[in-house]
C-alpha cells in the first residue's frame, strides 16, 4: 500500500467524545442535519436535474424531435456521478469493525504497534486515548482537504473510518479504510497468541 501522506498536526471532531457511545453501538456517526444536508441537497439537485432532463425530452418529442444524444450522455454521466457521491459520502460515515481476541487496554497497544510497523505518524485523542487519528497532507491543489483515518480500540474489535476534511467533492477519492483494515486484520492474524504477547511473528 502507498502510504497516506504524513502530518503530525492533530485535529479533533469536538462532538467526538460525545459520540463514541453511539458510534461503538451503531459503528456509524451519529446522523445529524450538518452531516446530512451535503447528500440531501445534491438529492434536491439530482431530482431537479432529472425533472429537466424528461421535461426537455417530452417537450422535444411533442414536437416530433429526437433529443440530442450528446446532452442526453452528458445528463447521464452527471446523474451518475452526483448519485456516486451521494452513496460515497454516506459510506464515510460508517466504520468498519475488526474482530479481536484482545480487550481494549490490549488492543490500544496493538493498534500502536501497528501504526509504529507501517511508520505512519498519529495522534490519540486527549480525552479518549483509545482512539487513534492520521490527518494526511492537503491533497487539494484548491482549498484545503485531508483524509482523516480513525482507529477506535474497543473490546474484541478495532474500529476504522476515513472521511475527508471538505465535506463534499463530486469527484472520486480514494479512502483508505478498506485496504488498511485489511493490513490490520493480517497484522492480527500473524500475532503470536500462544504467549498473549504483541508481536509479530516471522
Amino acid at each position: 500500500m502507498k502510504a497516506l501522506p504524513q502530518s503530525s498536526e492533530a485535529r479533533w471532531s469536538d462532538d467526538l467524545v460525545n459520540e463514541m457511545s453511539y458510534i461503538r453501538q451503531h459503528l456509524k456517526y451519529r446522523p445529524k442535519a450538518k452531516r446530512l444536508l451535503p447528500a440531501v441537497f445534491s438529492g434536491i439537485f439530482l431530482i431537479l436535474l432529472l425533472i429537466t432532463i424528461a421535461a426537455s425530452v417530452y417537450d422535444r418529442a411533442g414536437r416530433g424531435e429526437r433529443p440530442a444524444t450528446l446532452s442526453i450522455l452528458m445528463a447521464i454521466a452527471v446523474v451518475t456521478n452526483f448519485s456516486a457521491s451521494i452513496i460515497r459520502y454516506l459510506q464515510s460515515l460508517k466504520f468498519i469493525s475488526v474482530p479481536t481476541d484482545y480487550h481494549i487496554a490490549e488492543n490500544r497497544v496493538l493498534v500502536q504497534e501497528f501504526l509504529k510497523l507501517h511508520h505512519l505518524a498519529f495522534s490519540q485523542h486527549p480525552d479518549i486515548p483509545e482512539v487513534f487519528q492520521i490527518l494526511s497532507r492537503n491533497i487539494s491543489a484548491g482549498e484545503e482537504d485531508r483524509e482523516i483515518l480513525l482507529f477506535i480500540a474497543d473490546d474484541k474489535r478495532i474500529l476504522l473510518n476515513s472521511h475527508f476534511t471538505s465535506v463534499w467533492s463530486f469527484f472520486a477519492r480514494k479512502r483508505h479504510h478498506n485496504e488498511m483494515a485489511r493490513m490490520l486484520n493480517e497484522y492480527i492474524n500473524n500475532l503470536d497468541h500462544s504467549t498473549g504477547l504483541m508481536h509479530q511473528t516471522f
